[in-house]
């Protein structure tokens, strides 16, 4: 998972957490080839956790909470990497039209037959278009839900929340992230490993 340790300035291993403290500076893509499972309180934004999942070489399913940030996403990393391909799925965007079944599995084959890793990236309430299209592949897939601050604290997400925690725990490896991350009223998410990344000083502005 690590491939540059210099950016490590310490690592501290406790009961089912792992912190490390990064150089200034240094975003998660420079010090780890992908994303760790479980609770992933990054502590400072513009840290790189989202570009890290996105640039990794795994196939992943990112969730994002708004349609916005979720297609401007997707369209920047197909803009930069002919590795990855992200297909986004939610309702229609400036930059997007919206996928039915049929059109979700044709860009997910499309992408594979051309040697890509598939980036999924979904708004939340249309994940299960996504569960859809997959089938029981979810081992397939490396499930990421983005920004869960934004659906704990949000009551017009809770529900979809509950929703996609549902689908979650169907993921043999996933991860939630958030730089204000919180307890969980379910057991099953907080027995997840909590896994911390921070500055010595957090003076690194939001991008």
């Amino acid at each position: 998972m690590i491939h540059n340790r210099e950016n490590i300035i310490s690592q501290k291993t406790g009961e089912n957490s792992t912190t490390y403290i990064l150089k200034e500076t240094t975003r998660i893509s420079e010090t780890f080839s992908f994303l760790p499972n479980g609770r992933i309180d990054k502590k400072v934004t513009g840290i790189g956790a989202t570009y890290r999942e996105l640039t990794s070489d795994r196939h992943s399913i990112i969730v994002e909470p708004l349609k916005s940030i979720a297609s401007l996403k997707a369209f920047e990393l197909n803009t930069v990497s002919k590795q990855h391909r992200a297909i986004y799925v939610g309702s229609p965007t400036n930059k997007h039209s919206r996928l039915n079944d049929k059109e979700i599995k044709a860009e997910i084959k499309k992408a594979k037959d051309a040697g890509q890793y598939v980036k999924i990236v979904v708004v939340a309430d249309s994940l299960w278009k996504v569960i859809k299209a997959i089938g029981d592949n979810y081992n397939d897939y490396f499930l990421m839900l983005d920004e869960i601050d934004t659906f704990q604290t949000d009551a017009g997400y809770r529900e979809r929340l509950e929703n996609t925690m549902d689908d979650f725990f169907r993921f043999k490896n996933s991860c939630v992230v958030s730089a204000t991350l919180g307890n969980f009223s379910n057991p099953k998410l907080m027995e997840k490993p909590l896994i911390v990344f921070d500055y010595e000083k957090q003076e690194k502005a939001d991008q």
